[in-house]
This record gives C-alpha cells, structure tokens and sequence, in this order.
C-alpha cells in the first residue's frame, strides 16, 4: 500500500503566488530525490494556486520530506503569507491521476465546511 498526499495552496494576492514559485520548485526537486518517492507531480490552476500530488512507499517517508528541506522552508513562507493550504492523505493501491486527487481535496474541504 502507498501513501498519497495531495495539496493545494492559494495566495492572496498573484505577486505572492510569483515569489512562491522559485521555492516551490526547490520543494518539488527535493521531492524527486526523497527516499520513499513514488510518485511526485506539481500542477498550476493559475496564478494564485498551486497544487501538489505526491505518492510514497510510506507514510514515514512522507513525514521525513515535509519536515525538512526546501518543503518545511516553503510552508514556513506559506504561513508567514497567509496562503490557504489544503491538503489530504490517504492510502492507496495505485498512483491516482490529478482528477481523483483533486476530487478527493475538494471534497473534504466541502464536506468540512
């Protein structure tokens, strides 16, 4: 069984968004080289909103990349901006393509609300 985690992070404002996405990338690299990397994929709705989707052999390795690196360096940022970040996990037998991944999303955040 893998871990999957999908993420989406919306700025306020384009201009955030931009300066954003140097550090995503750094993020997104370090992802590639991650122990336990699967799977890792970004994706731009538009300016403003990025996504992530990402599958690992598992969970612990999910938890060593987020709490390290480039990614904790960039949702130390997202914070400091106050960019909405919406994320779920789950366990899966398959890479999920972007469209179940962001059905998933969206439905826990509605569902949440």
């Amino acid at each position: 069984m893998m871990h999957v985690s999908v993420g989406r992070l919306r700025f306020k404002s384009s201009t955030t968004g931009l300066r954003f996405l140097w550090r995503g990338a750094l993020a997104y690299l370090q992802a590639r080289r991650a122990n336990g990397i699967i799977h890792a994929a970004v994706y731009r709705e538009d300016i403003r909103t990025l996504w992530s989707l990402s599958v690992w052999s598992s969970s612990e390795a999910m938890r060593d990349y987020r709490n390290t690196g480039s990614h904790l360096r960039v949702m130390k940022m997202a914070r400091r901006v106050e960019a909405r970040v919406d994320f779920r996990h789950w366990e899966s037998d398959v890479v999920p393509s972007w469209e179940d991944a962001r059905l998933r999303l969206t439905e826990q955040i509605d569902s949440s609300s």
